[in-house]
């Protein structure tokens, strides 16, 4: 079976919690990806707060890359969202998404 990438969810409750500051810096909800009929990613949601340091471990084939190609663009999932400061990433577009998170 392959492997798969799994992140804490308190990561994401934190950052959306009701009253909370702004949005997370990045959100990623029900990201899924198959290669063929490989999948490379099952439903994966993680949220990176605002001025934070974030760190995605994994074996080989856990879908890290897969993972960081679909944020930055290169690649698109076939579920899910990416969200950018709270702003759908794809709609964001490269030049609006540049700067710090």
């Amino acid at each position: 079976p392959p492997h798969r990438l799994t992140l804490t969810q308190e990561a994401l409750r934190m950052a959306t919690a009701i009253g909370s500051t702004p949005p997370p810096a990045l959100l990623v909800e029900g990201l899924s990806k198959r290669f063929r009929q490989v999948p490379a990613l099952d439903h994966v949601d993680f949220a990176v707060p605002n001025g934070s340091l974030t760190v995605i471990l994994g074996p080989a084939g856990a879908g890290k890359t897969t993972t960081l190609r679909i944020i930055a663009g290169l690649d698109r999932a076939d579920s899910g969202r990416v969200l950018f400061r709270g702003r759908d990433a794809v709609a964001v577009g490269r030049d609006q998404a540049n700067g710090p998170l």
